[in-house]
């Protein structure tokens, strides 16, 4: 086996290889030859899917590249994904930039179909998304400077997120180069920030904001944070929630399409076909024998709430006639919009009810039936009925007002959440040490645009008619003050009161 250079097996037909220098002596010629065949006879597959195959072969990091037809083709005039990740490691080793020690990469001879590449294996290490908050948040400057130093050397990664970079000790590797473009003057402004804000999209929640303003300024090298930044973010934000829209019904990384009992839908991965079916058998039994479970009947819909497994579920029950089912079949079905928007709150974080599955029926051309099925942790009430317990507690009724105000507004961050149907009791309040956590239901009555002063005093009359008729005038004057300008309070009222005049008392306790 030749130490360098370009390494032929099985003339024009076989694979090409490209091995480094100092990767004399490490590869196994059963790798060479038969890379697939060298991963399963060692086992420590990482991850394998349709287009790719990663393990740990001892020593050894081994990546395949299962590429399209259309992706072979191209291979035959540009770089594959294998080469690029070869050559942005390279140059990334080259200047000094933390990755694993790049070793070779190949591909199949006269047709591209495959891709391999072949690096030093890190062991004992962890991605920076899978450890504790404080490792994560001690580390962050570490990754700051390796990110840098990566644009700086000319690499934009374009698929920066906390999954790629690895940490082993106190040492941060930047990995997954495949879709890296190379700028041999610098990484231009824009293209960092877009790195820099899929790195800290893909560790939101992980952190405290001190510490990503320190990651930022070790970044930047000074205090002002560009303006630019946020602009970015809000971009990348956007495309995730594309991501959960096209995921949350396809067969995806994160779920599946299934089929129960003659319905057919989409479901979390972890969660079987036989969960489902027990989840639906109860569901039906509480609808049938009433109580407490049956929160809701009647002739269009039925929910109901119950614990399995020590876990509370709420599942909705959708019921059509054959007209009503019929419309469904000339747009997006209700049911199926409420399961989309369910994932897109769920992912928007509002709120900790989790969507677990949607099924559904059809009658011919008509929906007959769906199913709505959704984790609502213990300690979700509706407003009205938290809001009893509140009073006469004048300190704790003022401090719920004020994160209630906070919950309103966090409705206009872009993206913007707004409810066509806001009444008190579509919102659920949690308490957890005097702070308190807020979740939509209904979730098919919710846009995802911004609200006009129209639709705001629309939503404001909504939950005035709604509120339980102890929450008295001065609450609602405090609430009303923390959502507009004080010049604007007067009109606002006079808005409100008005709408609200036209509408029934809707009060649900």
């Amino acid at each position: 086996m030749p130490s360098c250079g370009s390494w032929n097996i099985g003339g024009r037909m076989g694979l090409r290889w490209t091995i480094a220098p100092h990767a004399k002596g490490r590869l196994p010629e059963e790798l060479l030859k038969d890379p697939e065949g060298f991963i399963r006879d060692c086992g420590g597959v990482i991850s394998a899917g349709r287009d790719h195959l990663t393990a740990l072969c001892g020593e050894l990091f081994v990546k395949v590249y299962r590429l399209k037809p259309a992706e072979g083709f191209k291979g035959l005039f540009r770089s594959t994904k294998a080469e690029r990740e070869w050559r942005g490691s390279v140059r990334l080793q080259q200047a000094g930039v933390p990755v694993p020690l790049p070793l070779a990469w190949g591909r199949d001879g006269l047709f591209p179909g495959r891709g391999f590449y072949v690096a030093e294996a890190l062991r004992d290490a962890n991605s920076m998304d899978k450890v504790g908050k404080e490792k994560l948040e001690a580390l962050l400057p570490a990754a700051a400077r390796a990110i840098k130093a990566m644009h700086d050397a000319g690499i934009f990664h374009r698929d920066l997120h906390g999954g790629n970079v690895i940490l082993k000790g106190e040492k941060v590797f930047l990995t997954d180069l495949h879709r890296h473009r190379l700028y041999p003057g610098g990484v231009p402004d824009e293209k960092r920030w877009w790195d820099v804000a899929c790195f800290l999209h893909s560790l939101r929640g992980c952190f405290s904001p001190e510490t990503r303003e320190e990651f930022l300024r070790t970044y930047l090298g000074r205090e002002e944070i560009p303006p630019q930044l946020k602009e970015v973010e809000s971009r990348v934000f956007s495309r995730y929630l594309k991501h959960v829209r096209r995921d949350c019904t396809d067969d995806s990384l994160t779920h599946r399409q299934v089929h129960v009992k003659g319905l057919r839908g989409w479901t979390l991965k972890e969660i079987s076909s036989q969960v489902l079916e027990t989840l639906l058998e109860e569901h039906h039994r509480a609808v049938q024998e009433g109580g407490e479970k049956l929160r809701k009947g009647g002739r269009r819909s039925n929910v109901t709430l119950f614990v399995v497994g020590g876990e509370r579920v709420c599942v909705k029950e959708y019921r059509f006639s054959f007209l009503s089912g019929l419309k469904e079949r000339f747009r997006l079905p209700k049911p199926r919009k409420a399961w989309i928007n369910a994932n897109l709150l769920n992912a928007r974080g509002v709120g900790g009810m989790k969507p677990l599955a949607f099924l559904e029926g059809w009658r011919g051309p008509s929906m007959a039936e769906a199913y709505l099925i959704v984790s609502s942790p213990h300690g979700y009430v509706e407003m009205p009925r938290y809001l009893r317990s509140l009073y006469p507690d004048r300190e704790r009724r003022r401090a719920f007002m004020k994160a209630l105000v906070s919950f309103f507004l966090s409705l206009q961050d872009d993206p913007p959440v707004w409810h066509r149907d806001l009444k008190a009791h579509h919102i659920m309040v949690r308490e957890m040490d005097r702070r308190w956590d807020f979740a939509l239901i209904e979730p098919e009555d919710v846009r995802f645009k911004k609200m006009g002063w129209r639709w705001l005093v629309r939503n404001l009359a909504q939950l005035n008619t709604s509120l339980p008729p102890f929450v008295n005038r001065t609450d609602k004057v405090r609430f009303l003050k923390g959502i507009v300008q004080e010049e604007d309070l007067r009109q606002l009222f006079r808005a409100v009161a008005k709408r609200s005049s036209k509408r029934t008392f809707v009060y649900i306790s």
